[in-house]
C-alpha cells in the first residue's frame, strides 16, 4: 500500500529495473502456483479424504511424492528469495 502511495505521489517510479524484475518474478510465482501447486494440493486433499484409515493410502503416497510438486515448490521458494533480493538490493537503481 505504501509503495503505491509513494508511486502515486511521484516518489517512486514503477518502471525501475528492479521493480520490473520483481513484477516478472511475481508473475512466474503466481503461474507456478496456479499450474502446479494448486492442482497438487487439491489432489492431496482428495486422496486424503478418500483414505479410510489414519495411514497414508497408496494413492495418497503417490500424490504426495509427485515430482511436479517438488519442482513447483523449488520454483516458488526460489521466487521468494529472488523477490527479497530485488527489494532489498534494488539492482539497476
Amino acid at each position: 500500500m505504501f509503495g503505491l502511495l509513494a508511486a502515486a505521489t511521484g516518489q517512486l517510479d514503477f518502471f525501475q529495473p528492479w521493480l520490473l524484475a520483481s513484477y516478472l518474478v511475481f508473475v512466474i510465482a503466481m503461474a507456478t502456483g496456479a499450474i502446479t501447486t494448486g492442482p497438487w494440493a487439491e489432489r492431496v486433499a482428495s486422496a486424503a479424504a478418500a483414505s479410510e484409515t489414519d495411514r497414508m493410502s497408496p494413492e495418497l503416497t503417490v500424490v504426495v511424492h509427485d515430482g511436479r510438486a517438488r519442482v513447483g515448490s523449488v520454483v516458488l521458494m526460489s521466487a521468494i528469495v529472488v523477490m527479497i533480493f530485488l527489494i532489498v538490493v534494488k539492482p539497476g537503481r
